[in-house]
């Protein structure tokens, strides 16, 4: 045997990459979804993990299914993007565009050096796409165009920037971290800027990199529109509802409220878009003397009140953190921290944060707002045993007037109530209940969120005057009021615990709410007309019947409680046996 027959022998041939387009795919879909924060990411690296693991070449997308974590879509995505590429690539044999890996280990020298380069390999150009790309707001890849145009605009041609200057310059201008890593996935935001040069959008040139922006791509950034931090900001309303009238307002009769800044400058600042209307003024409002607003050390039983005042700029303000927040780690710290947000862990008696504003004697009043965080499985947990409506009714007793929900994914999509029944709650929240309802991706979604709204409402009460006061005198709020005024941190916690005394309306509240169907604005509406069991229980025997409850008004719309709702009310205190 010739010494040219062994070594053909000896010359065995591999399939590394089998599946090579199919991998450059999943891995563009994977890097694509991890720019939007959206969960589809994990789908997209379970997939590419299998497909990397199967050694025989495949034809279509279809055959995908045999693998694990194929589904229909993810086949669907993959021979479209074939099509596509036939379509561009006439001709081709996509047979030969895999990798070839000698088996010696003494002729991978040999082999790289005459190894013929295939046609896939020969076409590195991407493919050149009929729609046109359009970033996603507030996305890695929206942020890196906009920062390249504007340093392309500020220092002129050819607007180059290092790794560093454009991972910092990106940063405000996005929701996703450009340095740190997403949770449960090794890609941050700045794994965009790949898919950026593959779409010639971006340059990379040099050793070390510089990055600018193409032709195509300044065409792009241009008609991208400039967002800041606060117009994407989901900021609650902040209108008093047009109910509630002739609320007294705290007036200082020996001081007079002013702001650093002319009214005119508070008027435009209202006017950007971060959710505040322009239309909330009480029509009348009446004086209180300054003998109402408090210490933080006053008992809640005393007759006379010492003036609490926060000149404008003597505070700053805190972010407060519940407790049980924190109970699997300090992970949601230490990334509010890192983006510079000020904070405190304390037990909260509702609410998982809130925002109080500390002046230099360690006086601290609590600013108008509550934020009660839930995760879909545990919404899904909370609905089940009753806190779900229990909460709200506290939230909405606690003193602050802005109660917000913020409704939290995680990746996982089996929990213990269909999806549909929790994005229905959560809507019920926010239409019924009229709380601010705002919607995260994932934890890091709920750190910019919690960060960046710490800082809008650090800057728009930095320039009001803070006025202490009880509770149960509490004027509307109005943001565009020069003096605020507001409850101690002492007295919010010391009203809002489960085992302080409750009124009798507030027990019949808590027992209405009970019901399936009635919700807190409702039982509102019930116990406005009937403020306690037993006047409730009178008009029963009265001969009413059980349409008693149907037709009262509900809410700023005046809907009707209904039939129903009013038929369970009536079986439940003219009923020994419920049914």
């Amino acid at each position: 045997m010739s010494s040219s027959e062994k070594q053909l022998k000896r010359k065995t041939l591999k399939l590394s990459h089998p599946n090579p387009l199919f991998e450059k795919w999943l891995q563009e879909l994977r890097d694509e979804a991890a720019s939007r924060n959206s969960d589809t990411q994990y789908a997209f690296a379970k997939a590419l993990q299998s497909l990397k693991k199967y050694p025989l070449p495949l034809k279509t997308g279809k055959e995908c299914l045999i693998l694990e974590n194929f589904g229909t879509r993810i086949c669907l995505l993959l021979d479209r993007k074939l099509a596509d590429y036939k379509n561009s690539h006439p001709g081709i044999d996509l047979d030969t565009a895999v990798s070839l890996e000698p088996s010696s280990d003494n002729e991978v020298e040999a082999s790289t050096k005459k190894k013929p380069k295939t046609k896939y390999e020969k076409t590195k150009s991407p493919k050149k796409s009929s729609k046109l790309y359009i970033p996603t707001l507030r996305s890695a890849s929206y942020a890196v165009l906009v920062a390249l145009n504007q340093h392309l605009k500020g220092a002129g041609p050819p607007g180059e920037m290092t790794k560093d200057e454009l991972q910092k310059a990106a940063q405000p201008l996005c929701d996703t971290s450009m340095f740190k890593p997403l949770p449960n996935s090794h890609y941050s935001g700045w794994s965009c800027v790949g898919q950026l040069v593959n779409k010639q959008l971006v340059k990379r040139q040099g050793n070390p990199h510089r990055y600018s922006l193409t032709e195509s791509g300044i065409d792009l950034a241009e008609k991208l529109p400039i967002v800041n931090e606060e117009s994407s900001l989901c900021i609650p309303n902040i209108s008093s509802p047009p109910k509630l009238t002739n609320h007294p307002r705290i007036r200082n009769k020996n001081k007079r409220c002013t702001t650093k800044s002319p009214q005119k400058t508070i008027e435009k600042e209202v006017e950007r878009p971060i959710g505040i209307p322009q239309s909330f003024i009480p029509p009348e409002t009446e004086e209180i003397p300054s003998d109402h607003c408090l210490t933080q050390n006053s008992e809640s039983t005393s007759s006379q009140w010492e003036e609490v005042i926060f000149p404008p700029g003597s505070f700053q303000t805190i972010l407060l953190i519940d407790t049980q927040e924190i109970h699997k780690g300090d992970e949601l710290v230490k990334a509010l921290e890192a983006q510079g947000t000020i904070l405190e862990i304390r037990k909260l008696k509702v609410g998982d944060f809130a925002w109080v504003s500390r002046n230099g004697a360690g006086q601290e009043l609590m600013l108008p707002f509550i934020v009660e965080r839930k995760r879909l499985d545990d919404l899904a947990s909370s609905i089940k045993d009753g806190r779900f409506h229990e909460q709200k009714f506290r939230m909405k007793q606690c003193g602050l007037p802005h109660c917000m929900y913020l409704v939290e994914s995680h990746g996982q999509r089996q929990y213990s109530l269909p999806t549909s029944t929790l994005l229905q709650a959560a809507a019920n929240t926010q239409f019924i209940d009229r709380f601010a309802v705002k919607y995260t991706a994932n934890s890091h979604e709920t750190v910019m969120y919690l960060a960046t709204f710490t800082k809008v409402i650090s800057r728009k009460f930095s320039n009001k005057t803070l006025l202490g006061c009880k509770k149960n005198m509490l004027p509307t709020f109005d943001i565009q009021d020069d003096c605020i005024s507001l409850i101690s941190f002492m007295e919010f916690n010391k009203t809002s615990g489960k085992t302080r005394k409750y009124s009798v309306k507030e027990m019949f509240i808590k027992q209405l709410v009970q019901l399936r169907g009635l919700s807190v604005e409702k039982a509102l509406a019930i116990v406005e007309r009937y403020p306690c069991p037993r006047s409730l229980i009178t008009a029963f025997q009265n001969g009413a019947n059980e349409k008693l409850l149907a037709d009262i008004p509900v809410g700023n719309l005046n809907r009707k409680i209904g039939p129903v709702i009013s038929k369970a009310v009536y079986e439940l205190y003219n009923k020994s046996i419920l049914s």
